[in-house]
């Protein structure tokens, strides 16, 4: 009785990790915080192929590259004979996605915008169910709602909250201020900072806009300021050297996975925008 026991004890335990990660799933991941939750999620060593927006963790970089997620190729991605894909609702083109399904891999599309924290601990509990990794979905999202909910409690605690500009620029191109409705503008809410553009989106700004707004700090991506020329070229950008953060020195940079991803690190990203919003707070 007690040998059937043990035998029934084995092959229920076997079962169950069986289900919670399938010996011969093979994902591709388009998107980078999708990318990240998978990986949190311990799922990194059956990832075959990430989209180029995926840049973390470093593991990603063995790992075979499908272009873009919003121009996906169904040959890229069948080539490497993909079980499952995840990613945006809004990948393109919507025929890949369609002949992708035809072929029999199962497409996971998740909700981008609005890049909240409550969307990404919705992202991680669907990607969590879809592998039977329910207990792991929660705890990760439990860990990031409890590491943004200790930030909230310091900014409760500040009087003075900055206004911030975020720009962004990319390949050399113009610096754009980030607007509502973007990662950036969610991320200096939760950190205590007030967003000193009103439009949506991400716009140039002019040299009177710079000099009106004179927000107290300036956040850029580590990869924009290089785009731009580094601090030098900043300085050069008209208005912006007339800004209150440009004279005090209160420029910011943080890599641009962790600051535009609204991912699993985003506990991270906020709590490192408060440190540099409140410097005497810390």
């Amino acid at each position: 009785m007690k040998k059937y026991l043990l035998i029934l004890f084995l092959g229920i335990c076997f079962s169950a990790q069986a289900a919670a990660s399938p010996p011969h799933e093979r994902i591709i991941t388009a998107g980078g915080s999708l990318t990240e939750i998978v990986y949190q999620l311990g799922l990194g060593d059956k990832v075959v192929g990430v989209d180029q927006s995926s840049t973390y963790p470093e593991a990603v970089k063995k790992v075979k590259s499908i272009g873009y997620w919003s121009t996906l190729s169904s040959e890229g991605i069948l080539s490497l004979n993909p079980t499952m894909l995840i990613t945006w609702q809004e990948a393109k083109p919507v025929n890949t996605i369609k002949q992708l399904q035809k072929a029999g891999i199962r497409v996971i599309q998740l909700d981008r915008v609005p890049a909240t924290p409550t969307q990404l601990v919705t992202n991680i509990k669907t990607i969590a169910h879809a592998f039977n990794l329910d207990m792991e979905g929660e705890k990760l999202a439990t860990a990031i709602t409890s590491k943004l909910d200790a930030v909230t409690k310091k900014v409760a605690k500040e009087q003075n909250h900055p206004n911030v500009l975020f720009l962004f620029s990319m390949f050399g191109g113009p610096a754009e201020a980030a607007g509502r409705g973007t990662v950036a503008d969610s991320l200096i809410t939760l950190a205590g900072g007030k967003n000193v553009v009103n439009h949506k989106n991400y716009q140039i700004i002019s040299a009177e806009s710079f000099i009106v707004s004179d927000p107290d700090v300036i956040v850029l991506t580590t990869q924009g300021l290089d785009s731009l020329g580094g601090m030098e070229q900043l300085g050069k950008i008209q208005g912006l050297n007339q800004t209150k953060a440009w004279k005090n020195g209160r420029i910011v940079t943080f890599d641009q996975a962790i600051l535009l991803g609204m991912g699993p690190r985003v506990g991270e990203a906020v709590a490192g925008l408060y440190n540099a919003f409140y410097p005497t707070s810390n």
